[in-house]
């Protein structure tokens, strides 16, 4: 169970601190090796200059399968550019209200210059909510189907 409060905190008790992006010129292919190697499905994007310019997920990049020279495309050809963000002193509750209304996986995080500090994605809240990913002694998983 989670502590009286923690609705409360800020967004950066929360947040992953270390964000992998790319630039609004990478390639397609690149950005799609970049979520596989790192296990991660939200990708911020940044302009020449460091600034946040748009966000591309793993179904942006799933949705180019298929189409001539995709992968060689920059990024900023499928990126989202009207993205929602937040500041380091929004409450953990109201980002988490927000992302299951708008059906977001992920909010950047920046601080008031517009730099990116952070993000927060549904695995960061599944992770405050189990107190950092400690185990417990619950009865394992079963899968259907499974022999």
């Amino acid at each position: 169970m989670m502590p009286m409060g923690c609705l409360t905190e800020p967004v950066t008790v929360l947040m992953s601190r270390h964000v992998v992006s790319v630039l609004d010129s990478t390639s397609v292919a690149v950005a799609f090796e970049q979520m596989k190697g790192n296990h991660i499905r939200h990708l911020p994007v940044l302009d020449g200059g460091g600034s946040l310019v748009g966000l591309v997920s793993d179904r942006d990049v799933l949705s180019m399968l298929g189409v001539e020279h995709a992968g060689q495309q920059p990024v900023a050809n499928i990126m989202h550019r009207d993205i929602q963000v937040v500041g380091p002193g929004c409450c953990v509750e109201a980002a988490a209200r927000f992302m299951l209304h708008s059906k977001k996986g992920c909010l950047p995080v920046l601080d008031e210059d517009g730099q990116l500090l952070g993000i927060v994605t549904e695995a960061d809240f599944l992770l405050h909510l189990l107190g950092g990913g400690q185990g417990c002694d619950c009865e394992p998983l079963t899968f259907l189907g499974a022999e």
